[in-house]
């Protein structure tokens, strides 16, 4: 018998094998064993779409983290290998993401330690995203 996914606030360093389930949302499982080299977007590629979904990240050094793995986000996806980007950030920052720019004149501005948002590996289309105060 599986053990279950343990629910987290952040996406961890590496998937436990059990998988995790981010805030509620989203299910991080290990990436398939098959190999994911052919035809996926790069490292450098999801990088590339991390900082334009998170504009506070923009043409500044911040640490940053990309880890393939497996994302269900129910009700959206199921089991799509995906790339799952990281921000740190020292200090709290205001960020405003692409998904918020339907709202009236200003988004909200919401204070972030980490951002983290999945592109799917093969489309790099845009999966699920996380922010940690």
């Amino acid at each position: 018998m599986s053990e279950s996914p343990r629910i987290v606030d952040d996406v961890p360093f590496r998937i436990p094998r059990s998988g995790v389930v981010v805030k509620g949302t989203a299910i991080l499982l290990e990436p398939p064993t098959v190999s994911l080299t052919d035809n996926i977007i790069t490292r450098a590629e999801a990088i590339g779409r991390a900082q334009d979904f998170f504009t506070v990240v923009r043409d500044r050094d911040f640490p940053v983290r990309a880890l393939l793995a497996d994302v269900t986000n129910p009700g959206f996806v199921r089991q799509m290998p995906a790339w799952i980007v990281t921000f740190y950030l020292a200090d709290a920052q205001n960020v405003i993401t692409l998904h918020m720019d339907w709202m009236l004149d200003a988004p909200p501005q919401v204070p972030l330690y980490h951002g983290t948002v999945a592109f799917a590996a093969k489309t790099g289309q845009y999966v699920v995203h996380f922010l940690s105060q």
